[in-house]
């Protein structure tokens, strides 16, 4: 006995959302690869170049420049 998804997807395809790239928390598309971070405490991902800003917003540190 096959799994209903997986015969689903062989008898039709896959649908829009399963093709659907990921995002981080800024909506940017995350690509094969890169690196992401996952804040365990909400379940967000960002990526590297997003990180800075998000532990700023969220956290309340301050960029400091060294």
């Amino acid at each position: 006995m096959e799994h209903p998804s997986i015969t689903k997807t062989m008898r039709t395809g896959y649908s829009e959302v399963e093709n659907k790239p990921k995002r981080d928390y800024y909506d940017e598309e995350i690509y094969q690869g890169e690196k992401v971070w996952l804040d365990s405490n909400t379940g967000n991902l960002i990526l590297k170049c997003n990180l800075a800003k998000y532990i700023t917003e969220h956290y309340d540190f301050d960029l400091v420049e060294g």
